[in-house]
C-alpha cells in the first residue's frame, strides 16, 4: 500500500510540471522583447507549481511518517488512504 501511495504522490508531482512551457519568441519581434511580459504567465505557473510541490511534498512526508507505524491494514484503511490520495491528486 505504501508503494502505491508513493507512486500516486510521484505522479501528482510530475503532472504539475507538464503544463509549464516556455513561451516562444515572436518571429516578428523588433529586436527587443519585454521579457517580463513574455515570461509572466510562465513565472506565475512556476510559482503555482512550487507552492503545489511544497504542499504535496509535506503531505507525502506526513503520510510516510503516519504509515511507518502501520503493521496491518484492512479495507477501511485502504479506503481512507485512497480518499486522502484523491485530494492530493485533485
Amino acid at each position: 500500500m505504501i508503494l502505491f501511495s508513493d507512486a500516486v504522490f510521484a505522479i501528482a508531482i510530475t503532472l504539475l510540471i507538464i503544463e509549464i512551457k516556455f513561451p516562444e519568441l515572436p518571429e516578428d519581434h523588433p529586436g527587443q522583447v519585454d521579457l517580463l511580459k513574455l515570461f509572466g504567465p510562465t513565472l506565475k505557473g512556476f510559482l503555482a507549481f512550487a507552492v503545489s510541490f511544497f504542499f504535496i511534498g509535506v503531505s507525502w512526508a506526513r503520510h510516510l511518517k503516519m504509515f511507518r507505524y502501520l503493521r496491518a491494514y484492512d479495507g477501511r484503511v485502504i479506503f481512507l488512504n485512497l480518499f486522502s490520495l484523491f485530494f492530493i491528486v485533485t
